[in-house]
């Protein structure tokens, strides 16, 4: 026994000590300032918050003879994200990591920094929180991102192409290894994103699947398509997305999300973006009374080194409440290292 654990022991020092001599390690990050005050007709009086958020990202990567195979993690609030295995070969990408990958939560519609979802959370039940995220952050499908799954980007000359496989949604960044659980189910994913060969075009499609569990539960889906115009600084965008929850049939709610916006970078500094956002759906069966609306503005401007944003969001009708109206200021400020 003692036999084998020297030679374990050195075969590990070996290894070590390959990975730093060939190996590059990059350790990187950025601390954020947010102070945001809400306000809603539901509440009676406003509320306020601030805090910070870091983040450090440790990365590492050396050539082999299939490719450039980088791995690494990151710490939000010290907390483990981002874990990734990764094999690029000039165009091909192939990944096993959870949190790492390209996911349905974004947009092409122009902004100046932190999404609207976010800016009027503290207004209350806002239905635009769960559609904009496509169920990528909804508690009961949020593994199709976090959770560990096998990722292909193929890039072409007017896009990339990117797909995602979760083969069980209970396994994600906090999963122990060598963990046996199968109580989740599966996800897949599939995105293109590209200007399709026009300068200044970039156009977003996507789809998801989240596999319910149970005879009487109905799959989660989402669909998304955009696409965004840029000339002279100024860029205008528009996105669509639908999004069905995994629930039971008669518990399944449904959301139908337009985004428009247009954004103005004024200078190498400083830029200005105004989004309007408008969401109906139907919850539990029952259509939303009203559409839920949200006009939001943001400034963006760079300060040499600490990036400062400014925003406002104005929302009506929340979650399709008729008279659940509220309004939400945030500022921000991103350091980078």
């Amino acid at each position: 026994m003692n036999k084998k654990l020297l030679t374990t022991s050195a075969l590990a020092g070996v290894v070590a000590l390959a990975g730093s001599a060939f190996a590059e390690t990059k350790v990187s990050g950025n601390l954020e300032y947010v102070f945001n005050s809400a306000s809603a007709t539901t509440a009676a009086a406003s509320s306020q918050g601030q805090g910070f958020e870091d983040n450090i990202q440790i990365s590492s990567s050396k050539d082999t003879d299939f490719g450039k195979f980088s791995y690494g993690f990151r710490l939000e609030n010290a907390s483990t994200e981002g874990a990734h295995l990764t094999l690029t070969n000039e165009n091909t990408t192939v990944q096993i990591g959870a949190d790492s990958f390209t996911n349905l939560s974004a947009t092409v519609v122009p902004n100046t920094g932190e999404s609207f979802q976010t800016i009027i959370a503290g207004v209350g039940t806002v239905a635009y929180e769960i559609a904009f995220d496509l169920g990528e952050g909804d508690s009961t499908t949020e593994a199709r991102k976090n959770g560990i799954g096998l990722g292909v980007a193929q890039k072409f000359d007017g896009g990339t192409l990117s797909l995602r496989y979760v083969p069980n949604t209970a396994q994600g960044n906090t999963t122990n290894p060598g963990t046996t659980d199968n109580s989740g189910t599966s996800a897949v994913m599939a995105k293109f994103q590209g200007n399709l060969g026009v300068e200044g075009l970039n156009v977003m499609l996507g789809y998801a699947k989240d596999k319910a569990s149970g005879a009487t539960a109905e799959d989660g889906k989402a669909t998304t398509y955009g696409a965004a115009y840029t000339i002279n600084g100024i860029t205008i965008g528009a996105q669509r997305k639908n999004f069905e929850q995994m629930a039971t049939a008669a518990t399944q709610d449904e959301y139908k999300t337009n985004e428009y916006g247009i954004g103005f970078a004024v200078n190498d500094n400083l830029s200005v973006a105004l989004q309007h956002i408008v969401t109906d759906g139907d919850l539990n069966g029952t259509d939303f009374a009203k559409k839920e609306k949200i006009t939001g503005i943001g400034i963006g401007y760079n300060l040499g080194g600490i990036a400062l944003e400014l925003s406002y969001g104005d929302v009506s009708d929340a979650n399709g409440v008729d008279g659940s109206d509220g309004e939400a200021f945030q500022l921000k400020t991103v350091q980078s290292f």
